[in-house]
């Protein structure tokens, strides 16, 4: 296990995305807080966003998994929304 600390959970974020070797689009939920798109965009990531269930206002599952059957993206991020499990 490795530990890893910043000062803010975006720096994390792009260090993880930095040091893959892959540039193929991620996957991030329509209504994903401002600060994470940005923070791929400034590591150089593609991202497609991805429709909200109106149900449980998390990304639409169905809709992520169809596009993920195609094999052309390089992640997908998943937020709890509003602290709410899935």
């Amino acid at each position: 296990m490795q530990i890893v600390q910043a000062p803010r959970a975006s720096a994390i974020l792009y260090n993880l995305l930095k040091s893959q070797d892959n540039s193929r689009p991620w996957l991030l939920p329509a209504n994903i807080c401002p600060i994470v798109p940005i923070t791929f965009f400034k590591a150089g990531i593609p991202i497609e966003f991805v429709d909200i269930s109106a149900e449980t206002l998390h990304m639409d599952l169905e809709q992520a998994e169809g596009r993920l059957e195609r094999d052309a993206y390089g992640g997908i991020l998943y937020a709890h929304t509003y602290g709410e499990s899935s």
